[in-house]
């Protein structure tokens, strides 16, 4: 004889059917199956995390001194915890969340190995250039403050030097670009901008370059600040 479950009241949150088994009987088994893995791979780092945690913070209290109780105690945080996570992933409407999440990824179109190796290529580079324009920058700023006498650290110097000419030929490229692309006011305005701060940074790591050569890496000492 089967037996037919019908919604009433338009409660849409799954039940468990009736006869489904105890506490540990996982609910639709079968179903979800890398979703519920990850959730349980996911769920277990962070209470092994807590019972490490546990095991070593637990050293403040007198009667747990010895390692064997701490060693106890963290077992059974770690059972305690165990059961809530069964409880929670496994009640029906999170279970259910879970499964529909499976059966949706498995309707994903995943891109093909050769989208995916040009894409992580874009990010990458991306990455990395990202990351020279923050070096630049950094060093840049650290060289204009020091030589204000706002930063009492020494930069290196071939590494602003280095950093200062790439600078200033970006910014003297981007300004002809828009001195000669630019058909507005405003784009020639800014590449007259670009181009006098590009020329000015350049004759100023020119004469630092020199400077520095000169005086063999010695540094050029901060002003002081007047008091």
């Amino acid at each position: 004889m089967s037996t037919q479950i019908t919604a009433t009241g338009g409660d849409s949150e799954p039940r468990r059917k009736a006869g489904g088994g105890g506490f540990f009987s996982l609910y639709k088994s079968g179903q979800g199956y890398w979703t519920r893995l990850g959730a349980a791979i996911g769920a277990a780092g962070i209470i092994l995390f807590i019972g490490w945690f546990t095991f070593t913070e637990t050293t403040v209290f007198p009667a747990l001194t010895a390692a064997s109780r701490r060693y106890a105690v963290a077992a059974v945080v770690v059972g305690l915890l165990a059961l809530v996570t069964w409880w929670v992933m496994n009640a029906p409407r999170r279970a259910q969340f879970l499964v529909d999440t499976d059966s949706e990824m498995k309707k994903v179109n995943w891109a093909s190995w050769p989208e995916l190796v040009g894409s992580t290529r874009v990010v990458v580079f991306f990455m990395l250039l990202t990351a020279l324009t923050l070096f630049i920058f950094d060093v840049q700023f650290n060289a204009l403050f020091y030589s204000l006498g706002v930063w009492h650290i020494p930069f290196a110097e071939y590494a602003g030097i280095a950093t200062g000419f790439v600078l200033s030929a970006i910014m003297l490229v981007v300004g002809f670009t828009l001195l000669k692309g630019g058909e507005s006011k405003a784009s020639k305005t800014a590449a007259v901008i670009t181009l006098t701060v590009g020329l000015a940074a350049f004759i100023a790591w020119t004469l630092f370059t020199i400077h520095t050569v000169r005086s063999g890496g010695t540094p050029i000492s901060a002003p002081a600040l007047a008091v």
